[in-house]
């Protein structure tokens, strides 16, 4: 790899990691800012209930992004 090539591929790595971290901040300040409506609109017993929703789409996330959705489209039938 020639040096110029590498210190472009070093500038778009760190531009994605900074990319991806202004994402990430973002969605978690958003996610803060309803979750405090949310406190604020809803009953107790309402918001426990969004809480308890929220558990179990976090945890679909994590079992989304661990890849075993991939592994199932490659399995051979």
């Amino acid at each position: 790899m020639k040096p110029q090539e590498t210190e472009s591929l070093k500038k778009r790595t760190l531009k994605g990691i900074v990319w991806t971290a202004i994402s990430n901040f973002g969605q978690q300040g958003i996610q803060f800012v309803v979750t405090i409506i949310l406190a604020r609109l809803l009953t107790p017993k309402d918001f426990g209930l969004v809480g308890i929703a929220s558990i179990f789409i976090g945890l679909a996330a994590v079992v989304n992004q661990l890849g075993i959705g991939a592994a199932l489209v490659q399995r051979k039938d």
